[in-house]
């Protein structure tokens, strides 16, 4: 069952936006210099601490992984199942 919606003459919306001219004159502002060093120390001390927050569960993992095979077998097949259903989209 396929419903399209109407239309108006013009296709025009019944309510138009009224929205101020846009003043686009003005120069773009220039980067400092020093800017680029600060955003840059930023990500690394970011990197770092998500590595050091990611390290102890990895650990986990891996250790999980090689005390019972089986079990993660069944995680990662349940896991994918979920993925799999959730990408599969709706059929028509």
């Amino acid at each position: 069952m396929s419903h399209t919606p109407p239309v108006p003459a013009g296709n025009q919306s019944p309510f138009p936006l009224q929205e101020a001219p846009h003043n686009n004159t003005a120069a773009p502002a220039a980067a400092s210099s020093d800017a680029q060093p600060a955003v840059i120390a930023s990500a690394q001390q970011g990197v770092t601490a998500a590595r050091d927050a990611i390290a102890p569960l990895a650990t986990k993992a891996t250790t999980f992984a090689r005390e019972r095979p089986y079990a993660t077998a069944a995680l990662v097949g349940t896991i994918a199942l979920a993925v799999f259903n959730s990408l599969r989209g709706r059929r028509g």
